[in-house]
């Protein structure tokens, strides 16, 4: 996790007053390029449901 999070805050720089996260990272970015950024670090969509806020399901490929 500490090299993904390295490439993700280099791709999505922290945002002042961001909340502190106990087990991860708060990113600012559209959906689409977070999405596009997870997946170039080997996760994918394996499931989503929602209509005004979408919640995302990710499973890392090993």
């Amino acid at each position: 996790m500490p090299y993904e999070a390295a490439a993700l805050r280099s791709r999505f720089p922290l945002t002042p007053g961001s909340p502190d996260v106990m087990n991860g990272i708060v990113i600012k970015g559209s959906p689409f390029s977070v999405i596009n950024a997870l997946a170039e670090l080997g996760y994918r969509v394996i499931c989503s449901t929602g209509e005004a806020e979408i919640l995302w399901t990710l499973q890392r490929e090993s």
